[in-house]
């Protein structure tokens, strides 16, 4: 309500950087990066909210690589899934043709090969689960902000609870800026 009714951009810009804070927290990147934007609009110079749209930004981004990778992981699942289905079929006829053969050496052959030729199978999923724990591990690690970055976003949200303070005490006293504002 404050956004809507206030003419003072200052004070407008500081309620949308508060609101793109709030978005932030809750993951909802894309609402933050358009409350940044609507902060700059009021107070273009404001570094503390262009650092936080350039971090929603980078959030955003990561966020979709990883559901990216999510669907990729689930695609994977889903083949091998379907391989272990194919193999399980392969290995009940083979089953079957041994018993029907038992006595054939040419049969004996087709079996160990078919044995090789799934056990390469077997190794090459494992080594494409190793690459997909290993992309996860990765993304994981990218995923984690800085010290700096984490102590710059505390930062901020400090100033911002001390400037609303600053602002409920003006606003006690029934003086901000020559207007009296409604308590929240």
């Amino acid at each position: 309500d404050i956004i809507n009714k206030n003419p003072d951009k200052l004070t407008t810009a500081q309620a949308y950087h508060n609101l793109g804070n709030t978005y932030l927290k809750n993951k909802e990147f894309d609402k933050s990066i358009d409350a940044f934007k609507n902060s700059l609009k009021n107070n273009p110079k404001d570094n503390d909210t262009k650092y936080n749209l350039e971090y929603a930004k980078k959030m955003l981004y990561q966020h979709q690589q990883q559901k990216q990778q999510q669907q990729q992981n689930k695609d994977n699942k889903d083949n091998k899934d379907n391989k272990d289905k194919n193999k399980d079929n392969k290995n009940q006829d083979n089953k079957d043709n041994k018993d029907k053969n038992k006595d054939s050496k040419n049969q004996d052959n087709k079996d160990n090969k078919d044995n090789k030729d799934q056990n390469k199978n077997d190794n090459k999923d494992q080594n494409d689960q190793n690459k997909n724990d290993q992309n996860k591990k990765q993304q994981d690690q990218k995923q984690k902000i800085s010290k700096d970055e984490a102590e710059r976003l505390l930062e901020s949200i400090r100033n911002d609870e001390k400037n609303l303070q600053k602002d409920l005490k003006k606003q006690k006293k029934g003086k901000v800026q020559g207007k009296i504002l409604k308590q929240w």
